[in-house]
């Protein structure tokens, strides 16, 4: 079916009804679209070059410097539309999303993971897509499944570029920072040792007295014995 559509398309120019066809060849007709566009363009252009050339040969025969004048013109001509031509125009993002999922990830995903992956493309949009495909690179989990937990998981939280990301992410970083110093008994900015109040100095100074006191007493007890 999608060989098909293609061959239809790339002899007669006729598009196919992509909402009759399954979306796995419909996106697959997508994607082969623009290099089948350039080729026939480029291939209408040799065409008329060629005639320009005919043209310009019975020229010679009766002016030679003018003919040749001409023949440089077109030829300049053809050439930079050619050049115009080849290149292609700028992909969609799903199409990109689905280029880097196929080149990275799965080359043959399934048309489930397809419609799910246009359906994430067009929520999030194309960057935060491509993040959550390295991310699963990064991790070694390169799986449609990872991927779709990641992309679930960001919408849910209201993401729809990578600004709602990168600061989704450091307000949890800096809820994670807040938790540490709440558990370790401090908070940021304050000195984990206290200085001591004047009640808890007056207590240890009294402390040391009482000893001093009892050591005193042991003493006066020590020889009082030795002078029995």
């Amino acid at each position: 079916m999608f060989y098909d559509a293609l061959t239809e398309y790339a002899l007669t120019g006729a598009e196919p009804d992509l909402d009759s066809l399954p979306d796995s060849v419909a996106i697959a007709f997508e994607l082969s679209r623009p290099n089948l566009d350039a080729s026939r363009r480029k291939a209408a252009s040799g065409k008329r070059g060629g005639e320009s050339k005919q043209t310009a040969s019975k020229s010679e025969a009766n002016d030679k410097q003018t003919a040749s004048k001409k023949e440089n013109e077109k030829e300049n001509k053809i050439e930079n539309e050619n050049k115009k031509e080849d290149e292609c125009p700028p992909k969609s993002p799903f199409s990109v999303v689905l280029s880097a999922y196929a080149n990275k990830i799965n080359p043959t995903p399934s048309s489930l993971a397809i419609a799910e992956l246009k359906k994430y493309v067009e929520d999030l949009g194309q960057d935060c897509c491509l993040r959550a495909i390295d991310i699963a690179l990064d991790e070694k989990k390169t799986s449609w499944s990872y991927i779709k937990a990641i992309l679930k998981t960001k919408r849910e939280q209201g993401v729809r570029c990578l600004a709602d990301w990168d600061r989704i992410d450091a307000q949890r970083e800096a809820q994670k920072a807040a938790k540490s110093s709440k558990n370790a008994g401090w908070e940021p900015g304050k000195s984990r040792d206290p200085a001591p109040t004047a009640a808890a100095e007056e207590k240890s100074r009294k402390q040391i007295e009482e000893t001093r006191r009892l050591l005193a007493m042991m003493k006066e007890d020590d020889d009082e014995l030795h002078r029995d």
